[in-house]
């Protein structure tokens, strides 16, 4: 059995495609096979993955009708059969002692699963993005082995990509992607996160995301209301490993952020139909809302995105009503400040009054005429 499987899924990526099977298989680890998925790619994609092919003899094609990326990686992890498995997309690139790092950490520490850092770049301007899977609160667990009970307050804050883990085979071998949607990657992270009893985290930058304006992600289409069903999944899957309790309230949240941000982002000519998603998932959950939710543990930014959503008819009205909730917060914190200074100002007076009063004051008048004078 080969040690690691990398499966890349491939659409379109003739201009950066050697780039990233470049820094695969001249990787300082030898023993992997390298399953590319031609996912329908009508440029010449193909033609790359077929010369690299009859140089490399590691190298496997699958072909099939463009379904994705989901449907892509979850083909090749059908076919794989490496103690190992790694995922990366066919316009990045992986540092060239990058899985050889990984393995033997995995190794010497019997990992399920190797959470490390990405660098963002955008092709265009050059920007990179250190920041993005920084994770601070995997720092404070230290050098040690852990799960996601030693940091379940920030679970859902982790970068979810699939392309900066290192995975031992059973922890993945029966989970699988969903299909048809973008934003799958989300419900895959939870898929497996609760099953992974020893995990590393990596403080060191091993892959490099490039930032496409022509990618699925960065085009803010009507496939962006995807996000809606990938939580509503995520929310089943709390459920049946028996964590929706304990994290209800974070849970809800996140959602409320994750869904809330891409709306922000759509074009206006699909607003209105992702606003009509997004509408019909926080009605269904108006009851367990009004009912069952720690409303006291849920922060008023939240609350008032949801409620916004829900007394709304239409997309343009979201942002009148939070624009309303955000005036009257600040009209309320206004009056409080304006309560305090009046307090202040009586308690002032007070002393003033008491001053006034006193008998060093009075015994001192005649002092204060001759210093008039």
């Amino acid at each position: 059995m080969v040690e690691i499987s990398v499966i890349i899924p491939v659409y379109n990526v003739e201009e950066y495609l050697e780039e990233c099977l470049d820094s695969i298989v001249n990787q300082s680890f030898k023993d992997i096979e390298i399953i590319c998925v031609d996912d329908g790619s009508t440029d010449n994609s193909s033609d790359i993955l077929n010369e690299y092919q009859n140089n490399d003899s590691r190298i496997r094609i699958i072909t099939q009708e463009n379904h994705g990326a989901g449907s892509a990686r979850n083909a090749a992890l059908n076919d794989s059969k490496g103690n190992y498995i790694y995922f990366m997309d066919s316009d990045d690139y992986l540092d060239l002692d990058g899985l050889n790092k990984l393995h033997s950490l995995s190794q010497e520490n019997d990992l399920d699963l190797v959470l490390f850092k990405l660098l963002n770049f955008n092709e265009k301007t050059g920007e990179k993005d250190y920041d993005y899977s920084n994770m601070p609160f995997l720092l404070d667990i230290g050098k040690d082995v852990f799960s996601y009970q030693d940091f379940k307050y920030d679970l859902l804050k982790v970068d979810v990509s699939p392309c900066n883990k290192f995975f031992k085979r059973e922890l993945v071998e029966n989970k699988r992607f969903l299909e048809g949607l973008i934003f799958e990657d989300n419900a895959f992270y939870i898929d497996y996160i609760f099953d992974a009893e020893r995990i590393y985290f990596l403080d060191e930058i091993l892959y490099y995301r490039r930032i496409r304006n022509d990618s699925v992600i960065t085009k803010a289409s009507k496939k962006h209301a995807d996000i809606i069903e990938v939580y509503d999944h995520i929310y089943r899957k709390f459920k049946d490993k028996g964590m929706y309790p304990e994290f209800r309230e974070m849970l809800f949240m996140r959602k409320i952020d994750s869904i809330y941000y891409r709306f922000s982002l759509i074009k206006p000519e699909c607003k209105q139909y992702y606003y009509n998603h997004m509408k019909s998932s926080f009605l269904e959950q108006k009851d367990e809302y009004e009912t069952e939710l720690k409303l006291e543990e849920i922060e008023e930014y939240h609350k008032n995105i949801f409620n916004a959503v829900i007394e709304s008819q239409r997309f343009e009205e979201v942002d009148v009503y939070l624009k309303f909730y955000q005036l009257k917060t600040k009209l309320e914190a206004l009056k409080e400040e304006n309560n305090k200074l009046k307090h202040e100002n009586n308690e002032l007076k007070r002393k003033n009054q008491e001053l006034l009063s006193s008998k060093s004051w009075k015994i001192t008048k005649p002092l204060r005429k001759l210093k008039g004078n």
